[in-house]
């Protein structure tokens, strides 16, 4: 992710970059942009993953962006 966004191959620079945690939700990657209120959101999954579990994943990462409170946000997952 970080030589990805050296050579500007995301949506955005990102200033910032960790893995995010409220009780028991964690989203492995949150990269927070540098020029407005952007934040990208990626679960790392270390095998292949059919259409349906991949849209249950991208459903997660929606839910727990709602658990960020960051609802002016625009959200990149």
């Amino acid at each position: 992710m970080v030589e990805l966004n050296k050579v500007g191959r995301l949506p955005f620079k990102f200033t910032r970059i960790g893995r995010w945690w409220h009780r028991d939700e964690e989203i492995d990657l949150v990269a927070v942009g540098s020029n407005g209120k952007k934040v990208l959101l990626v679960e790392v999954k270390w095998r292949d993953l059919r259409k349906r579990e991949a849209r249950g994943v991208l459903r997660d990462l929606k839910r727990k962006f709602d658990l960020m409170g960051l609802s002016e946000w625009e959200a990149l997952v």
